[in-house]
């Protein structure tokens, strides 16, 4: 082979080899922008998921500290209707008054505000017993653990004795 065809045929070899290496590098040249795009993209999504990682370590240790008001308050007003448990407390309260319940209601539930908030439960209750009586009854409903809020009561006296009797309307909550 004479030197200027192996010249020549070296420098088609080089031609050749230059312009196959520069088709590959302008293909992967031209995704480089989808690259960077896609790495901008996934930044912003690790950002999102730190934020939200630290906030909800925040709410953790929000929790945390009020934990005691948390359970406090998931105590006095309890998660479901519970009727026995706020009938058991109401007799109580009116025995160690020395009040007598003749007549008990509880009436329809009700949603208060928002679907995940308290719920409340009307209560009717017909007693007799002395004025006395009737201020230490209100006295253990103010002490009990369940919020009870009393809406009204009416008094009328029986005739030719000391005793009372009273009609009483209140209101209780829980959380369904």
């Amino acid at each position: 082979m004479e030197p200027a065809s192996k010249n020549m045929l070296g420098a088609c070899l080089v031609a050749v080899a230059l312009f196959l290496f520069w088709a590959f590098d302008v293909v992967a040249y031209q995704q480089i922008p989808k690259y960077n795009q896609a790495i901008t993209e996934r930044q912003a999504i690790l950002q999102e998921h730190k934020a939200i990682l630290e906030n909800i370590t925040s709410l953790n240790a929000e929790y945390q500290k009020r934990s005691a008001s948390v359970q406090r308050f998931s105590s006095t007003v309890p998660t479901q209707k519970s009727t026995a448990q706020l009938i058991v407390s109401l007799d109580a309260a009116a025995t160690q008054a020395g009040i007598h319940i003749s007549d008990l209601g509880m009436g329809e539930t009700k949603q208060v505000g928002e679907a995940a908030g308290p719920s409340t439960v009307s209560i009717t209750m017909a007693m007799t017993g002395t004025y006395a009586g009737l201020l230490l009854f209100l006295s253990n409903l103010e002490q009990n653990v369940r919020i009870i809020d009393v809406q009204s009561i009416s008094v009328q006296p029986q005739a030719g004795s000391g005793i009372l009797n009273f009609d009483l309307r209140a209101t209780t909550y829980f959380i369904k």
